[in-house]
């Protein structure tokens, strides 16, 4: 984002603030703003897509059901309770 950020400021700069300077000045800025959009878009999703399956992933474990048992434990042998 801070990328985008950074080509519109570009842009804005090559203008000087003038609207309706000439547009070949904003062609890089616009190309480089709207190719990171797109890398970012796509990151995003990509993450989304991560977020769910690690979830999905964990919440598989509790599936085969909770038991108590004996066993070691941090203080030496008694009940523990497995995921």
């Amino acid at each position: 984002m801070a990328v985008q950020i950074g080509f519109l400021v570009w842009g804005y700069a090559r203008t000087g603030g003038d609207r309706s300077a000439n547009s070949d000045k904003l062609i890089t800025p616009l190309i480089g703003s709207l190719v990171f959009a797109g890398v970012t878009i796509g990151l995003t999703l990509s993450s989304n897509d991560e977020r769910q399956d690690a979830i999905l992933t964990y919440n598989q474990g509790f599936d085969g059901g909770s038991s108590l048992h004996l066993g070691p434990t941090r203080n030496g042998f008694g009940f523990v309770y497995g995921f």
